[in-house]
């Protein structure tokens, strides 16, 4: 969280790391901020790229009878497909 807060995109990882070591008093190594940098927008894209495609995120499965339902139309898919391996290359292939 203290690397969240003082991080600057522009600025050095040493200079975080400084940072984070003087406001908070956290000693946080320079792989640690490199890592946090690389991972700070990848929430954020990956939503818009969502967006950009015109798909809306899936409802996430709530309870029980959602869970039903879908194990219902994953064994019909096995039953069609004949094998999970031609379901997985169907799956693949409606997802993109």
């Amino acid at each position: 969280m203290a690397i969240r807060t003082v991080l600057n995109p522009k600025a050095k990882a040493s200079e975080i790391v400084g940072l984070a070591k003087s406001e908070y008093g956290h000693h946080v190594t320079t792989t640690l901020v490199y890592l946090v940098k690389s991972k700070a927008g990848v929430k954020k894209a990956g939503r818009k790229a969502a967006k950009m495609n015109g798909q809306a995120s899936p409802a996430p499965i709530a309870g029980a009878t959602d869970w039903i339902a879908s194990i219902k139309l994953a064994r019909g898919l096995l039953q069609a497909a004949g094998s999970v391996a031609n379901a997985t290359a169907i799956l693949k292939a409606v997802e993109g």
